[in-house]
């Protein structure tokens, strides 16, 4: 079983290369296939190293990465949908290229905590605005629960 698996993974690391991913990406696919990682459903070769690594420990997890599979996000972007993804957030919300990772921060918190949503979903307020906004509500909703 070890051979084929073996021949498996060299079949597949040949047809990446022949895709053009460079060195970095094949050592790293290589190791996520020895590990028994399915790297197809995230390995692309316009993402660099870092991102292959968000997407395969997501993979590791049992996480569903599809919303977090977008090559226009940043690094950052696809960090915080999978940490959304993790917290169990609906990351359908927020895993859009036009909010900024630091948006997605705030999102993501508000989310987490139960919180109004809708000042939060315009990408055009500033993050400072986001984060003040962020921090009325929550410390609101925190006094509360302690008054209960």
């Amino acid at each position: 079983m070890k051979l084929m698996n073996s021949l498996s993974n060299e079949t597949i690391l040949k047809s990446y290369k022949q895709q053009g991913f460079d060195k970095r990406q094949l050592e790293f696919l290589e190791k996520c296939l020895n590990e028994g990682i399915n790297v197809t459903k995230f390995a692309r070769k316009e993402y660099d190293v870092s991102k292959l690594k968000l997407l395969s420990s997501a993979c590791k997890k049992g996480l569903d990465i599809t919303l977090a599979d977008n090559l226009e996000f940043t690094t950052d972007q696809m960090r915080h949908v999978i940490s959304g993804l993790e917290l169990g957030v609906d990351v359908s919300i927020y895993a859009l290229p036009k909010y900024r990772a630091t948006q997605m921060t705030v999102i993501k918190r508000v989310l987490h905590e139960g919180l109004d949503l809708d000042f939060f979903l315009d990408e055009n307020v500033p993050f400072t605005d986001l984060w003040y906004e962020y921090t009325q509500l929550s410390n609101a909703k925190r006094r509360g629960a302690n008054a209960a």
